[in-house]
């Protein structure tokens, strides 16, 4: 699963910083994050891994770490079910990994 959510997300940060964050509209933005977002659930690790009732908490951590300027080049982006849902903002305030 990490590795995928890395691999769709570097087309969105290669389009964010190549083409200039003014580039891109908000609207565009919430576009790419739900398409690769749709990409790491669609992935068959995903469903096998993560139930249901904790999926908002990692899409908050992948939303985060895909955003947050400080996060996107960390070496490796853990996806982890068992930090506490703190929702988006929670989530990012805590560098994508709240405990």
């Amino acid at each position: 699963m990490k590795k995928r959510a890395r691999t769709c997300t570097k087309a969105y940060i290669t389009a964010h910083w190549a083409l200039g964050p003014s580039s891109m509209t908000g609207l565009s933005q919430a576009k790419i994050m739900l398409d690769m977002w749709s990409e790491v659930t669609a992935d068959a690790d995903f469903k096998k891994y993560i139930s249901s009732s904790k999926a908002g908490r990692i899409k908050d951590q992948f939303i985060c770490h895909a955003a947050n300027p400080l996060t996107i080049y960390k070496s490796s982006w853990n996806l982890e079910p068992w930090r506490p849902d703190k929702t988006l903002a929670g989530t990012y305030i805590n560098m994508c990994n709240p405990e």
